[in-house]
C-alpha cells in the first residue's frame, strides 16, 4: 500500500485576467520509506501543489490519498489528527529555524509539537545532532548551510526521533 497517491490534481485560481490554472492532472505515487523531490521553475505550480496536498490551499479536482485517508473530503476536524504526521520541508533551511533558539530547543519544540515524549526521543535526536557533528546550543546562524538543512525540524520523525529522509 503507498503511503500517498495523488490522482488528476488540479489547483486553479481566479484572477482578475480570468480562470489561472498552476496545477494540471498531476499525478504520482509515494510508498513508505519513498521520497520525492519537486523541482521547477518559479511560478510552476510547486507551492500550489504542496499547499493543496496538505489542504492549506484549494485543490480544484483530483484525489489525494494519504495513508488510506482521501484527504480532499476529510472535514477539518477528522483532517487534525492526520496533520501531526506530514509537514512541509522549507526551501530554505533557515525558515525552519528561530534564530533566537538553540538547534536542541528547536528540535525539543519540534519533538513536543509532534507529541514525542522527552527521554529516549530526545537522546536519539542528540545522536542524530553528533552524526552531522552539530552541537545542540548552537544557534543558526554560525552553522553550514548543509548543516541547517541537515537539521530542519519537519524532517524529524514523531515516531522514531530521526532525522533524515531515508530512500
Amino acid at each position: 500500500m503507498s503511503l500517498l497517491t495523488v490522482e488528476q490534481l488540479s489547483v486553479q485560481f481566479k484572477t482578475p485576467q480570468g480562470l489561472l490554472r498552476a496545477v494540471e492532472s498531476v499525478d504520482f505515487t509515494i510508498a513508505r520509506g519513498e521520497s520525492l523531490g519537486l523541482v521547477g521553475e518559479s511560478g510552476s505550480g510547486k507551492s500550489a501543489l504542496a499547499r493543496a496536498l496538505l489542504r492549506l490551499g484549494p485543490a480544484a479536482q483530483g484525489r489525494v490519498v494519504f495513508d488510506g485517508h482521501a484527504l480532499l473530503g476529510l472535514s477539518e476536524r477528522e483532517l487534525r489528527p492526520l496533520r501531526r504526521r506530514f509537514q512541509p520541508v522549507f526551501q530554505d533551511p533557515t525558515s525552519s529555524l528561530d534564530p533566537r533558539l538553540t538547534v536542541g530547543a528547536t528540535l525539543d519544540e519540534a519533538l513536543l509539537a509532534a507529541g514525542a515524549g522527552r527521554g529516549d526521543l530526545e537522546r536519539r535526536a542528540e545522536s542524530q545532532l553528533a552524526s552531522i557533528n552539530a552541537n545542540q546550543d548552537s544557534t543558526p546562524p554560525p552553522m553550514a548551510g548543509v548543516e541547517l538543512l541537515l537539521i530542519d525540524p519537519a524532517d524529524v520523525d514523531p515516531r522514531t526521533g530521526i532525522m533524515g529522509r531515508k530512500g
